[in-house]
């Protein structure tokens, strides 16, 4: 196997944790240039919004980093939940509840710029800000 190959492999999930969420990221089928995102959200039970940037530094126009977020889904102790999309980067979540909500969807990422992320099945590089969906609320807190 290449060692580039490899490398995609060992990196095909990943998890880190930013603003009190954790985000699990994987890339089960590279050649389809998909990353599938988990994240879940503390919530004491109120509605909340998730965000999408739409900008990156060193890049003085607004991009639209959403219209790659595919089949998103809201779960909250096994069971669906709602979530709506009420602008073209934000999602409205209504939790049944106190607890952790998991929020699931797709990236298509293949471009090949400074500002996306780029998939396939020899190389993977993601670029938070136009993957991870955040709550408004957390947007200043520290890493």
């Amino acid at each position: 196997m290449p060692s580039r190959l490899l490398a995609v492999f060992l990196l095909s999930l990943f998890c880190f944790h930013a603003s009190g969420n954790d985000y699990t990221l994987a890339i089960d089928q590279p050649h389809t240039h998909y990353i599938e995102v988990t994240a879940q959200f503390p919530t004491t039970g109120s509605p909340f919004e998730l965000t999408m940037a739409t900008w990156i530094p060193g890049s003085y126009l607004l991009r639209e980093f959403s219209r790659k977020v595919e089949s998103v889904r809201a779960m909250q102790n096994g069971e669906p939940i709602p979530i709506v999309k009420t602008a073209k980067n934000r999602w409205q979540v209504s939790p049944n509840g106190d607890g952790n909500v998991a929020v699931r969807y797709r990236v298509y990422a293949h471009e090949m710029s400074v500002r996306t992320s780029f998939v396939d099945h020899e190389f993977a590089l993601i670029n938070p800000s136009n993957v991870l969906m955040y709550r408004q609320e957390t947007m200043n807190q520290p890493m």
